[in-house]
């Protein structure tokens, strides 16, 4: 009985450590790691909110519900905590001195709420275990308490650029909206200053969208703004720009640039495979149509678009190569609202992928049918 006692104490410790270790990387560590338990969290929450969204007859509807997938998953995740480390000092309850499962578990949760009902008397191992976890409950409460004024301060910063865009680029954005806007009102020159205070937007979206990877999943209070519809129209702006345009902008590249690195990074953190080196003659998901459409639109509003439309595009598509795919991925992860040259594209994917399921299917079918 003592090597079980030993056992089911270092089970205990190591499930403690665990989860301990897990709260401490997701709060306090600034960086971008894989946490298992995290991810295992939202991905459950998920499965419920998605199947009920997929049932909505409107968008409005289906964002509502998608809505409540990240909040609620983030409060699951603090119980969670909670719940692992009652199970953690369960058996190590259990094992220092001879009483049942059940009163090593009331102990256990006695502990770790601090509330007192269930003591393990004069003990002093026990004693010293329900101080021990009594201290890592409110460690875990203190976290939490810290941890959602600084992920609401990170999203509230962002949707109020993600509003500012809207008066700029429309609902949904569109880099095309943009640049026809900033002509018809006379204000060209002031492109200068969206791309500087997005090339700052996009380093702040990198530090807190990689260290805070669950922000990404938190919706705009407008069901037909995001925040990567938002990034997606911004860098189609200053793509548009400089491909179009004689003149480099280099305010205009840097926002690129900038854009692209946090996209990528943000990737990532979110587990999306993202080719390590890309050509500018690699596909995007942008047609040579599209882009002819986009031209010819601003060129009708009275920029002063290029006539070499090759050279154009296959500049524009040089910058869009380094962020089109972190993007489309983004943007289905997520569930993006519709917007033009970014979400519409993972719409797109998506449907390409259920009609060769289809098509597949219908094959299998014929062939038994022949059978």
């Amino acid at each position: 009985m003592v090597a079980v006692d030993v056992l089911a104490f270092v089970v205990g410790v190591l499930i403690v450590a665990l989860t301990f270790t897990s709260a401490v990387r997701t709060v306090v560590v600034a960086r971008s790691e894989t946490l298992l338990l995290p991810r295992v969290v939202l991905t459950s929450v998920r499965k419920i909110t998605d199947p009920v969204a997929n049932r909505t007859n409107t968008w409005e509807q289906r964002d509502r519900v998608l809505g409540y997938a990240a909040p609620f998953a983030l409060v699951l995740l603090a119980l969670t905590w909670i719940a692992l480390v009652t199970i953690g000092f369960t058996p190590m309850f259990w094992a220092i001195e001879d009483r049942s499962w059940s009163e090593a578990w009331r102990i256990s949760g006695s502990s770790v709420t601090t509330l007192g009902i269930a003591v393990t008397g004069d003990d002093f191992v026990g004693t010293t275990l329900e101080v021990v976890e009594a201290a890592i409950g409110l460690v875990l409460i203190a976290l939490l308490i810290s941890f959602l004024p600084t992920m609401y301060s990170a999203f509230s910063e962002r949707e109020q650029t993600v509003s500012y865009m809207a008066v700029r680029a429309g609902t949904p954005p569109s880099g095309v909206d943009l640049l026809e806007r900033f002509h018809r009102i006379g204000g060209t020159d002031d492109l200068r200053e969206i791309w500087t205070r997005f090339e700052a937007w996009f380093d702040r979206l990198s530090e807190t969208h990689t260290s805070f990877a669950s922000v990404a999943y938190f919706r705009s209070p407008n069901p037909s703004r995001s925040w990567i519809t938002t990034a997606g129209a911004v860098l189609d702006g200053a793509a548009l720009h400089l491909a179009i345009t004689p003149d480099l902008d280099p305010r205009a590249a840097l926002c690129l640039r900038s854009g692209w690195t946090a996209l990528r990074d943000i990737a990532s953190a979110h587990h999306l495979e993202l080719p390590d080196e890309v050509s500018p003659e690699d596909p995007i998901s942008v047609s040579r149509e599209e882009f002819d459409q986009a031209c010819d639109r601003l060129a009708e509003a009275g920029l002063a678009v290029t006539e070499d439309r090759d050279r154009a595009w296959t500049d524009f598509a040089g910058w869009r190569v380094n962020y089109d795919a972190a993007l489309v991925g983004l943007c289905a992860v997520v569930s993006a609202p519709h917007a033009p040259w970014s979400s519409d594209r993972s719409l797109r994917l998506q449907q390409t992928t259920m009609r060769s399921i289809m098509r597949s299917r219908r094959g299998r079918i014929r062939r038994l049918t022949r059978r």
